[in-house]
This record gives C-alpha cells, sequence and structure tokens, in this order.
C-alpha cells in the first residue's frame, strides 16, 4: 500500500509536466498540419502563376479593349502553332452567341460581329475555346458599343 501512495504522488508532481509535454506536441502537430498545407497551396498558386505566364494561346488581336464600336465589325483570333482545337465559342456578356469551327487560314480566325444587335454601352466579349485534349483556354475583351450616335 506504501508503494502504491509513492507511486501517485510522484504521477502527481509530474502531471503538469505531462500536461504541457501533451499540449505541446498537439500545438506542434497542428503547425505542421497547417504549415504543410500552406506549402502545398503555395505551391499551388505558383504553379498557376506560372500557367498565367506563358503566352496565351488564343489573342483577340481586333477589335481592341475598350474600342468603340458600330455596325458590322471583323473580330480576328489569333492562336500560334500547333494549337489544337475543335471549336470557339464566342459570348457576349455570358450569353452565347456563335460557335466557329478551326479555320482554314493558319493560325487565326476572321468573323463579322453586327453590333446593331446589342444596346448600347459597355459590353464583354469572350472566346472560349476547346482543346483537343479537352482543356478550355479563354481570351476577353470590354469594348463599348455606339450605334446610336445622336
Amino acid at each position: 500500500m506504501l508503494a502504491n501512495k509513492f507511486f501517485w504522488r510522484r504521477i502527481e508532481h509530474f502531471t503538469p509536466h505531462i500536461f504541457l509535454v501533451v499540449v505541446s506536441l498537439a500545438l506542434l502537430d497542428l503547425l505542421l498540419s497547417f504549415g504543410l498545407m500552406g506549402l502545398t497551396l503555395s505551391r499551388r498558386d505558383t504553379l498557376a502563376i506560372e500557367h498565367k505566364l506563358d503566352t496565351p494561346r488564343l489573342e483577340v488581336k481586333q477589335p481592341f479593349p475598350d474600342q468603340k464600336l458600330f455596325g458590322q465589325i471583323p473580330i480576328t483570333l489569333a492562336y500560334p502553332e500547333g494549337f489544337g482545337f475543335t471549336r470557339v465559342r464566342f459570348l457576349v456578356d455570358g450569353q452565347l452567341t456563335s460557335e466557329l469551327s478551326p479555320s482554314p487560314n493558319p493560325h487565326q480566325i476572321t468573323f463579322d460581329f453586327n453590333t446593331q444587335k446589342y444596346k448600347d454601352g459597355e459590353h464583354m466579349l469572350t472566346f472560349e475555346t476547346t482543346e483537343t485534349g479537352g482543356s478550355i483556354e479563354i481570351a476577353a475583351i470590354a469594348v463599348e458599343i455606339i450605334n446610336d450616335q445622336k
């Protein structure tokens, strides 16, 4: 019985230390978990930035950003050699306007856009290509339509 009492007194003496060790290990585990998750997220952000820094594969050559448009205007899209895609979707303010096929003219697609179908004001022209591998490339520009010139 005396030995049992001695054992519990020693345990009581070390209880605060054991508690601190357990809490410290739990905090260390938590910090490492968030630290590793942060490294994973920062690496993912780095990869996304590296992809964004690549030259765009689809580029709007005409019209120019913030250009004032009226009537029937040509739109020209350019793409590099080897950029294989199955279609280009043309959207005005997020609404699908038309779908275009790859052009026999190498490295560009040109088509006419009738601005008179849209109200005057700012509009977003978006072009989405679906590559042969299934990934999507997007190019967009903001323009201003001014058909009603009083």
